[in-house]
């Protein structure tokens, strides 16, 4: 896949910090949630591109993490 372009790499940055909330909150480190190359995926996946989800993105981290990245990646389209 092409590289991310500066707007998206910004958007990755904003679900980063998204994610250390959360991660604070259940007092976890931030990469025990969402590892690094993830976030990238988010965004592909926000922006329509085919994704294959990890198997660790189901369960609780679905409810939890992912949801709100996601709810989050949405308003930021609109």
């Amino acid at each position: 896949p092409r590289p991310l372009d500066a707007a998206q790499r910004a958007l990755v940055k904003s679900l980063k910090l998204k994610v250390r909330v959360i991660a604070a909150q259940l007092q976890v480190a931030p990469q025990v949630l969402v590892p690094s190359k993830d976030y990238e995926l988010l965004i592909r996946e926000a922006a329509g591109e085919p994704v294959e989800q990890p198997v660790h993105w189901s369960g609780w981290r679905n409810n939890t993490v992912l949801m709100p990245l996601r709810e989050s990646l949405a308003g930021d389209r609109s």
